[in-house]
């Protein structure tokens, strides 16, 4: 399995943009693909919030809770979009390229 870095979220602004748009935590995690708990996770604990203990998400699950929200990616990412993490690609694409 590929090493994937970690995407920058903003665990708030999920929370709050789910709940604007009157999604309960379990509904947003069944479209997403992600346990409710991995979810619930994700909105508390980010690199700002809790610092010492911060939850991360890869670029791809990021883009689906975005897709999900109906929301661009950089509205729930932390830090300009240069400083985002995005995909590491996988061994095998990197020897095709």
């Amino acid at each position: 399995m590929p090493v994937v870095q970690q995407a920058g979220h903003n665990g708030p602004a999920i929370r709050d943009i789910r709940r604007i748009r009157g999604m309960s935590c379990s509904e947003l995690a069944d479209q997403v693909g992600i346990h409710e708990q991995s979810l619930r996770n994700l909105e508390l604990y980010d690199s700002v919030t809790r610092p010492a203990d911060p939850k991360g998400c890869s670029w791809e699950v990021l883009e689906r809770i975005a897709a999900a929200l109906g929301v661009r990616v950089q509205s729930i990412s932390r830090g300009p979009i240069g400083q985002m993490a995005s995909p590491v690609p996988a061994k095998d694409e990197e020897d095709a390229a």
